[in-house]
């Protein structure tokens, strides 16, 4: 499932692409809505993937669902030449909360999720889990990837706040670190 925001004025024949991956629980995008139409009005396609449908869905699975939604809607775009078509080449991905861990997974797993190299990354606020030592902590968190396969030639933003109790600083500074 996903929501699709497509340029209306001027109609693009092709658009970058910037994937939004939301927070833990946020499974329509009324809370980003605002974020989401800036995003689109400035030229972008932005698709909005639904990578859980319920607060129980496995957190291995959060990004092959996302990565199927955006494929899907690669599938939709591109079915219909009159369409704004998706650059690939101007790929990025952004996430808030679980989805800027999930935003970071995908980057690094791009090859594998069979989408398209990302130009740019930005997690924002990006956490496993409340109030933790994500570290210390393996087991019921989002599963981390080798940020060093982050491709080289990605802008990577990792925006966190020094003042965050709720997810903190942890994964925002190792996404950077280590890609």
């Amino acid at each position: 499932h996903y929501w699709l925001y497509t340029p209306a004025e001027p109609k693009l024949e092709k658009a970058p692409v910037i994937v939004f991956l939301h927070g833990y629980g946020a499974l329509n995008p009324d809370s980003y809505d605002a974020w989401l139409h800036h995003l689109c009005r400035r030229g972008n396609i932005v698709i909005y993937p639904q990578w859980q449908a319920h607060a129980l869905d496995a957190p291995a699975n959060f990004n092959p669902n996302a990565a199927a939604s955006i494929l899907d809607a690669f599938t939709y775009l591109e079915a219909d030449k009159t369409r704004t078509q998706p650059d690939k080449e101007d790929f990025a991905i952004a996430g808030h909360s679980a989805g800027g861990v999930n935003a970071a997974n995908m980057a690094a797993d791009y090859e594998l999720l069979k989408l398209p190299k990302p130009k740019a990354l930005m997690p924002i606020q990006p956490g496993r889990a409340f109030n933790c030592d994500c570290k210390a902590q393996k087991n019921g968190l989002i599963p981390l990837s080798e940020f060093e396969q982050i491709p080289e030639t990605c802008l990577l933003l990792c925006v966190f706040s020094d003042s965050d109790h709720t997810v903190g600083s942890w994964c925002a500074k190792t996404f950077f670190n280590d890609s």
